[in-house]
């Protein structure tokens, strides 16, 4: 709920930033791709059920048809990693949704916008 009550502007404006690697198709791709169509997936879900969300807050909402709407955003932001370590069964939650955007933030396109040279100097490995 909270999401929903940030402001989203930056977000829709930033896909229209892009714009400026029109000349490279195969780039422009790549960043929708791997970085703004997720985010917009996301954004798109919890907004869709933002209302449901608030409902189930109130109270005048079902909680079962409510846990599934749950369910469908955190199955898009995270994963839980269970392993067994030595003789210990470890469960643990993993953030996929901002791991592999900053994975991508970090790697890819910071070379697309600052260059192979800044990027090994920032400490970046090859890719």
């Amino acid at each position: 709920m909270n999401f929903y009550n940030v402001e989203q502007f930056d977000i829709d404006v930033s896909v229209g930033q892009i714009y400026f690697f029109w000349n490279n198709k195969p780039n422009m791709t790549y960043i929708y791709d791997n970085i703004y169509n997720p985010l917009g997936e996301v954004k798109g879900r919890i907004n869709s059920h933002y209302w449901n969300f608030r409902r189930h807050k109130d109270g005048t909402a079902t909680t079962e048809r409510v846990m599934s709407f749950i369910n469908e955003v955190e199955s898009l932001l995270y994963y839980v990693k269970e392993e067994h370590v030595g003789g210990t069964y470890c469960t643990s939650v993993v953030n996929k949704f901002a791991d592999a955007i900053y994975y991508e933030l970090a790697n890819k396109f910071y070379i697309l916008m600052y260059g192979t040279k800044a990027y090994k100097k920032s400490g970046g490995e090859e890719v």
